[in-house]
């Protein structure tokens, strides 16, 4: 009988210590699904900058420009019809494209990839 109040005695001490782990650890894989997420979309608009380069040119500026959502990057084939909208921690993103003078030759700027 001792022994199992010991046992029981030992898992309470334990166990706050146990859940902690397993708080901290799903944190984690949500940290590394929206770096991930985030990491695809990247690319996707990378993709597409390329892809539409003439006409980003023409419609940007470096003070405005062209809006682009997950829908347009979907459309165009740059990002995968699996990609969620959102990511894990319920945000989206909106990709806006300016100017950036860059030794005299105006570049598409594709870095205001903004959570929403």
């Amino acid at each position: 009988m001792i022994e199992v109040l010991g046992a029981l005695l030992i898992m309470s001490i334990m166990m706050p210590g146990l859940a902690w782990l397993w708080q901290k650890g799903a944190i984690e894989l949500r940290k590394r699904a929206v770096a991930e997420h985030f990491a695809t979309v990247t690319r996707a608009v990378e993709k597409y900058v390329g892809q539409n380069h003439a006409a980003l040119l023409a419609a940007s500026s470096d003070t405005a420009g062209p809006v682009v959502n997950l829908a347009m990057l979907r459309a165009a084939d740059c990002l995968p019809d699996m990609t969620a909208d959102l990511n894990a921690w319920g945000q989206g993103y909106s990709i806006t494209t300016r100017l950036t003078p860059v030794n005299g030759i105006d570049v598409i700027n594709p870095d205001k990839l903004t959570q929403r």
